[in-house]
């Protein structure tokens, strides 16, 4: 998967942006639901990021919103795993240290964007596009749904069921 080849499509989604898609139904991520759906998009994880979103279901005031292993087997359907990408924080850092694996895995992998929510990833955003040509954007922002937009535009037709 590393590499330009696969830059136009593949995205990493940090922690919030995946609960508001496979728990809240958020609106703001409905039209990447339909991307992924679609295979339009390929969304990028590693194993570090799997953990955390799995002890996130599992506190209990979101565990009684959703069935985790539902949750996880979505997450799973919708995400490509990648090996732990090395540290890039000598290049450029996070004030979380916990969100910089977003970024080291964004780098590693040569993807268009990280959506995030997250102000400490929204905040390195310029350097990171000035760098590694990787935007951060949020889910909500304009910029992320026009893209959604045209990327779930640029992707061929699913086959229908006559089709097969």
């Amino acid at each position: 998967m590393k590499g330009t080849a696969h830059r136009a499509t593949s995205l990493v989604l940090d922690t919030n942006c995946w609960l508001d898609l496979l728990v809240f139904c958020d609106p703001s991520v409905s039209r990447l639901r339909d991307a992924l759906a679609c295979k339009a998009i390929t969304v990028v994880s590693c194993a570090p990021m799997r953990d955390e979103i799995l002890h996130v279901i599992n506190r209990p005031w979101i565990n009684q919103r959703c069935a985790p292993e539902a949750v996880m087997l979505d997450y799973d359907r919708f995400s490509t795993r990648c090996k732990l990408p090395p540290s890039r924080r000598s290049r450029i850092a996070c004030s979380d240290p916990d969100d910089q694996i977003f970024l080291d895995l964004a780098i590693e992998e040569a993807v268009s964007a990280l959506v995030s929510k997250d102000r400490q990833l929204l905040r390195v955003a310029k350097k990171m596009r000035r760098q590694f040509q990787v935007e951060i954007m949020s889910q909500a922002s304009l910029q992320f749904q026009e893209h959604l937009l045209r990327w779930t535009q640029a992707s061929p037709a699913p086959l229908h069921r006559a089709d097969v």
